[in-house]
């Protein structure tokens, strides 16, 4: 008598053909759901709805169906992104990367940043000299 390892042959000819015909069903899933919405609103989303229907599938998985199909996420602008205005002229790079100085009091980089408070915004301000990374002034202020 033969030594085999696993199932016969046509048991797993057979198994695959279950696998195909369950990859292709939740393919067709995915795609009509993406129809539905004009777009993907994002796989974990999808990843529920596919569970709820009967597909078993990871989240993993439906996400590599969904890339392999060409599809992307819908994602939303950022909140305070605004594009710039082609008809701002664009200033010339003046220090070009070029980070150390050999003389002191010749290049000064300045920057502001917004922090949230309680009572609201504040805003710093600050110049440094790029010779010896030394603070020259700074200015906070509410508005």
């Amino acid at each position: 008598m033969e030594k085999t390892d696993g199932p016969p042959r046509g048991c797993q000819e057979a198994r695959f053909q279950q696998l195909d015909y369950a990859h292709a069903t939740l393919e067709q899933f995915l795609v009509s759901r993406a129809d539905e919405r004009h777009g993907i609103f994002g796989y974990r989303k999808l990843h529920e709805e596919a569970v709820v229907a009967g597909h078993i599938c990871s989240p993993n998985r439906l996400q590599r169906l969904l890339q392999g199909l060409g599809y992307r996420s819908v994602v939303s602008t950022k909140p305070g992104y605004r594009k710039p205005d082609p008809g701002l002229p664009v200033l010339p790079n003046l220090l070009n990367r070029e980070f150390n100085v050999a003389v002191p009091d010749r290049v000064w980089v300045s920057d502001i940043t917004q922090i949230r408070c309680f009572q609201g915004w504040l805003y710093v301000a600050g110049v440094l000299d790029l010779y010896n990374r030394e603070v020259i002034g700074f200015a906070m202020d509410a508005s």
